[in-house]
């Protein structure tokens, strides 16, 4: 039908020059760039099974739930008897919201450690070595250290190799506001030890350093992440030190319209931003601010030296002085 209403013109078939397939591949790909219309259906009624997942307290969710998934369990429902077309079309969608779908981790009480998705890897997100006969129902909250909240790496030890994975701007820097702290902060990654680096730069209204710390931790993860980790631990510190008004500063755009926005997320670091939105909220002030890398180094500078540095000081290092006066510049 879609291939007619380009070539055909109501007398006679014109001919077909490329198979339609290669037609849907995006122009960046090389292809024509057309809409994959059965594609782009499953995608809409993924969008409507989602809402239905998200929200259970919805009308739409409700009548739904009573006549075929009364268990709650709306991915793994099978379509029943007589079901109605609507159901039929979202039943659909399925297959393709439970292949993105994978578990945050929280508590991990529900979550298995083999079987379930919940590896920050693609495409499986899954653990891919067997599980070991001791153990096969072993959930993540197992590996979890109860007291530190982190993984228990003397329990991870032992795991083959791969099973677990280690997961418009200011142009430069201005003084905040008397009495107002603000707090910029980066981070960064080390691929080669499977590690990132966390740094924070406190400074007052006069522009004077009141403080830094440096925080290195296990994991590789995407760089959104290592920065709403590198967030979250700039406000625990203002916590910390009890401070009424601050402003949060950062260079990574994506984090910033999260923190700024009033929507919920979904994506990888949701969980961390709604820790800086709640602990944000216990503040008589609490803004958020974003500005370019070059008004940023001395707290780039300082997650980058995660591996070498003192953990934190109000003495500066020779160098951040001078990537302090660069930040003004």
């Amino acid at each position: 039908m879609v291939a007619n209403f380009w070539w055909y013109n109501g007398e006679t078939r014109k001919t077909h020059w490329i198979n339609w397939k290669k037609l849907c591949i995006p122009k960046s790909q090389g292809g024509m760039g057309f809409r994959d219309l059965q594609a782009f259906n499953l995608a809409m009624l993924s969008k409507q099974l989602w809402r239905i997942i998200l929200n259970p307290g919805s009308l739409l969710s409700r009548v739904l739930r009573a006549k075929y998934f009364p268990n709650g369990q709306a991915l793994l429902a099978p379509v029943g008897r007589n079901p109605s077309y609507t159901w039929r079309s979202i039943q659909a969608a399925q297959q393709v919201v439970r292949g993105g779908l994978r578990w945050r981790i929280c508590s991990g009480r529900s979550i298995r450690i083999w079987g379930d998705p919940w590896i920050p890897r693609p495409f499986s997100f899954s653990v891919l070595s067997s599980p070991t006969a001791a153990s096969p129902d072993m959930r993540v909250c197992d590996l979890i250290d109860a007291t530190s909240k982190e993984w228990n790496h003397g329990l991870l030890q032992p795991c083959p190799y791969g099973a677990l994975p280690l997961v418009p701007s200011p142009p430069r820097w201005s003084p905040p506001d008397r009495s107002v702290i603000k707090l910029n902060f980066d981070g960064a990654t080390f691929a080669s030890s499977s590690e990132f680096g966390l740094g924070v730069i406190t400074r007052n209204s006069l522009g004077e350093c009141i403080g830094w710390k440096v925080v290195r931790k296990k994991g590789l993860h995407k760089p959104e992440m290592v920065e709403a980790f590198a967030a979250r631990e700039a406000i625990l510190i203002a916590c910390g030190f009890g401070w009424k008004e601050i402003i949060l500063e950062g260079d990574c755009a994506t984090l910033y319209f999260k923190l700024s926005s009033s929507q919920p997320d979904c994506s990888d670091s949701s969980a961390i931003i709604r820790d800086i939105k709640f602990l944000a909220s216990g503040f008589d002030s609490c803004s958020f601010s974003l500005i370019r890398r070059t008004g940023n180094k001395a707290a780039h500078w300082l997650a980058r030296q995660a591996s070498s540095l003192a953990s934190e000081g109000d003495c500066l290092p020779p160098l951040l002085s001078a990537y302090l006066l660069s930040d003004e510049d």
